[in-house]
Order: C-alpha cells, then sequence, then structure tokens
C-alpha cells in the first residue's frame, strides 16, 4: 500500500486496529480504526463517507465474513466495515491476499 498511499492522511481504513500493530510499526503512517477494543464501532459510516471524499483514505481492509446474531460484536459487522464491503472494490487477489481478510479500494 505505501506507494499508492504515501500522498494520503491514512495508509488504510482497518475494521481491526490491533491486528494492524505491525504495519504500522514497520511503515510508521497512520491507518483510520473503524473500531476500538472489543469490537466497538469508533468510525461512522458519514465519516469514513467523508474521509474518501475528502481524499484521506482509499483501501479499506476487512474481513469478509457473514454476520449473524452471534456475531454482531465483532469489528467485521461495524456499520462502516459491511459499508465497505457493500461499495468497495475488492482488490484482495491484486494485493495477493487470500482467506477472509479482504483489501477493498474505495472511491
Amino acid at each position: 500500500l505505501r506507494p499508492r498511499t504515501a500522498q494520503l492522511k491514512f495508509e488504510v481504513a482497518v475494521d481491526e486496529p490491533l491486528s494492524l500493530a505491525p504495519l504500522i510499526i514497520r511503515d510508521q503512517r497512520p491507518i483510520l480504526p473503524l473500531t476500538s477494543f472489543g469490537g466497538r464501532p469508533l468510525t461512522t459510516v458519514a465519516a469514513l463517507r467523508h474521509a474518501i471524499a475528502a481524499g484521506q483514505v482509499r483501501y479499506g481492509l476487512v474481513d469478509n465474513l457473514p454476520c449473524t446474531a452471534g456475531t454482531a460484536r465483532k469489528a467485521y459487522c461495524a456499520p462502516a466495515a459491511r459499508w465497505i464491503r457493500v461499495h468497495g472494490v475488492d482488490v484482495s487477489a491484486d494485493a495477493g491476499l487470500r482467506g477472509h481478510t479482504r483489501l477493498y479500494r474505495l472511491s
């Protein structure tokens, strides 16, 4: 992401910020956390959309797992994470990502 986000305020919006600690330390770039501890929503959909429109963030990294009654408190079920899955363009294959964590281009 670094070459594609160098001029942006945030390297990536992420549903589970603690999982990105190694990336944050290595790149020394801020991320836009969508949730706080325990999957509590931190960034609203409106704030995310504003950051995208203002050119502050271009990518979202969220888990692509189903939200059910039993998973409603998971970070990937936060409203902003769900919005990214619906409105973003999945570029995970281009980024070499496999599994349930997906990278979305936001515009």
